[in-house]
């Protein structure tokens, strides 16, 4: 078990050296396993994996899988919750998910192996041990939540070195949004970034305070348009 796992986090990072094997070990959230010196098997199903310096692993949320260290090896485990990682790849890909509810449907035809490793060396290997040290002394601290956006600020470094690595399957993806936004019905994001307007403000005290007041307003121009929406209230002439 984790240190700190009784409170609940988004995240989790422990780093352990082993002469043994490990496991067998399922998580109900999404791990990564980053070997950070010697080299290990490690078995998911029936198939095997050896990886060493310069390999890490994802793997697949309730993914039954087991690890034997040859010789000597030190790894480090990373355990993401599944929310917070379909939100990350929700908002990495904005015009392809209408919402998070989609981001779920298609999160297993995307990665549909439940291990996949990955190739990360040099700069980014080296990289990638100096960030999940940065998050192991944070999470020991058990300073959360104050240590909450200190941790997120590491994981998108951690996730933006492994994402280069990463290879979804690409026929899976769904039509992107833009190209379907007429036959389904816009969240609320679909809007721009700008300054609301003075009238729909107005607007909005009215409703959140007397409605009767609002026939009386001499305030309100013809035509109000809250952002950019497809909706407009217009006031009867």
């Amino acid at each position: 078990m984790l240190k700190g796992a009784a409170l609940f986090q988004p995240f989790a990072v422990d780093t352990r050296q082993s002469r043994k094997q490990v496991g067998l070990l399922v998580f109900d959230c999404v791990a990564f396993l980053v070997v950070r010196d010697g080299s290990v098997v490690l078995t998911v199903g029936e198939r095997q994996h050896p990886i060493a310096f310069g390999h890490a692993v994802l793997i697949a949320p309730r993914t039954v899988f087991t690890y034997e260290p040859e010789g000597t090896a030190t790894l480090t485990t990373l355990l993401v919750d599944v929310d917070y990682m379909l939100d990350q790849l929700y908002w990495q890909h904005p015009d392809v998910f209408a919402d998070r509810y989609v981001v779920r449907q298609y999160a297993g035809a995307l990665f549909p192996d439940a291990a996949h490793v990955l190739h990360v060396n040099g700069e980014d290997a080296t990289r990638l041990i100096l960030v999940l040290d940065e998050m192991t002394t944070l999470y020991e601290r058990r300073e959360y939540p104050a240590s909450y956006f200190w941790l997120q600020a590491r994981l998108s470094m951690l996730l933006g070195t492994l994402a280069p690595h990463v290879r979804a399957a690409p026929d899976a993806l769904p039509v992107p949004v833009h190209q379907r936004r007429r036959s389904v019905e816009s969240p609320a994001r679909w809007r721009e970034f700008r300054p609301a307007r003075r009238e729909a403000l107005a607007v909005e005290a009215l409703l959140r305070g007397n409605i009767a007041k609002l026939a009386l307003s001499t305030s309100i121009g013809p035509m109000v348009t809250v952002c950019s929406g497809p909706m407009s209230t217009r006031r009867p002439a």
